[in-house]
């Protein structure tokens, strides 16, 4: 029998979705959440009543519930521009939903460093190393309690592969184009910043030709304009 082939997507996303899983068994088997900290206190409450305004066909802007009223989506936490917080909130439970984009995150993030190993011209099983390390790395294993800093960076992979791919003209825009609205809208403006800037620097240091920034720049403005409701809120508050 031979072994899996670790340089092809379906093995790769298939191992890091087993392991993110084997984390939280009780997560998939419907017998418990990831209920701690942050995540309780924060985190769930502003999903929940996310979820809540969605399903009633209102987009969740202003929350009454909060002192004299907030602007919670302006916040950027709750994640409301953010499309998989949203379809999750509209197929689960608020409480399920959660830990269910915990885990996916965690996989996601594990599957974004095997992707960026092997931009970097890494072997199969060297990736899959690169990518186990990246999700099960202590930042992200102690930062599942703030849910929106997790989920972004779990996006940082990501944006660095597609900026080493388009400096070394190995990739199209959009890939990093999603990356840098993802960043912006998953939950922690931050530790958005930091990935942008950590893109940024491995895009230069890809030695890029001038039609690459080109590339990288308009790819860019198109991530940021799909972040701008995201964006513009925020800077108001």
């Amino acid at each position: 029998m031979k072994a899996p082939r670790l340089e092809r997507w379906p093995w790769a996303a298939g191992l890091f979705l087993a392991v993110a899983a084997a984390q939280a068994p009780d997560v998939l088997l419907g017998r418990g959440v990831f209920w701690s900290h942050d995540l309780r206190h924060h985190h769930h409450p502003w999903r929940h009543w996310a979820a809540s305004q969605i399903n009633q066909g209102v987009w969740p802007l202003w929350c009454p519930e909060i002192g004299a009223g907030f602007p919670l989506a302006a916040d950027g936490q709750t994640g409301v521009f953010y499309p998989p917080y949203a379809l999750l909130g509209l197929l689960f439970e608020s409480h399920t939903a959660l830990s269910l984009a915990v885990v996916l995150h965690t996989a996601w993030a594990g599957l974004g460093g095997w992707w960026l190993c092997r931009g970097l011209g890494r072997g199969g099983l060297a990736s899959a190393l690169g990518g186990l390390i990246v999700m099960l790395s202590g930042f992200l294993t102690a930062h599942v309690t703030y849910a929106g800093m997790h989920a972004v960076a779990a996006w940082a992979p990501w944006a660095l592969g597609a900026a080493w791919r388009l400096g070394r003209g190995e990739g199209g825009a959009l890939p990093f184009a999603v990356a840098v609205g993802a960043l912006c809208t998953a939950g922690h403006p931050q530790v958005g910043a930091i990935g942008l800037l950590g893109a940024l620097l491995l895009f230069l240091m890809s030695r890029p030709a001038l039609p690459a920034f080109a590339k990288a720049g308009l790819a860019a403005l198109v991530g940021l304009a799909a972040a701008a409701p995201q964006l513009a809120a925020s800077l108001e508050l």
